[in-house]
């Protein structure tokens, strides 16, 4: 049996497990299995991602502050390097490094009205409101269409932040109502939101 806990962060649920399932897209299916957007699993200190479909997923912001708050541990390792984390009441925040290598970022009119089928790489599409404040939305690779992105965040305020478009302290606001928070302080990048556990249960 595989012991596994749910989570919601910022609308996004994942899975997670002590032992990696051998049918991650069939766990992640929400008629067959638990049912979610993806899979963590925690190695110790090192966090591995998987997409819907099971595959491998390299960053993943929202799932990394699910893993912070599920293990209670103040750092955390990934495929990017080491992560900082901070707590508080409801959810956490975490250090993050570019994730644009993932990630495309496309500035738009109006985000809502974009609709695609996954591609091969996320898709982030952008609008910026004011110097601290975006709206968005991001079709995911392996996923699609998601009611946040903690990595897309990221990579939407720092390809603006380039073109001195936003402050320090940005309001990420996505068409699902979802929203995060993203600080650019002293060359480093924190991601903030909230986490909350749904239920715990075990996997045959």
């Amino acid at each position: 049996m595989i012991l596994f806990a749910k989570y919601v962060a910022a609308g996004n649920d994942f899975i997670v497990c002590d032992q990696l399932p051998k049918a991650i897209d069939t766990v992640c299916d929400r008629r067959q299995g638990v049912g979610a957007d993806g899979l963590i699993w925690l190695e110790g200190d090192f966090v591995h991602f998987f997409n819907q479909d099971g595959s491998r997923a390299f960053c993943c912001g929202n799932g990394l502050r699910v893993a912070a708050v599920h293990s209670k541990k103040t750092v955390l390792r990934t495929a990017l390097g080491e992560h900082r984390v901070e707590f508080f009441d409801g959810g956490c925040r975490v250090t993050y490094p570019d994730p644009r290598k993932y990630h495309a970022v496309l500035e738009v009119e109006n985000p809502d009205l974009v609709v695609h089928s996954p591609r091969d790489i996320n898709c982030n599409y952008v609008k910026v409101i004011d110097s601290d404040r975006v709206f968005m939305k991001t079709i995911e690779r392996g996923v699609g269409e998601t009611p946040s992105c903690g990595s897309g965040a990221i990579s939407a305020v720092l390809e603006l932040s380039e073109k001195k478009k936003l402050g320090a302290k940005i309001l990420v606001e996505f068409t699902s109502g979802e929203q995060l928070k993203v600080e650019l302080k002293e060359n480093i990048t924190w991601l903030e939101g909230p986490v909350r556990q749904v239920f715990c249960g075990k996997l045959p």
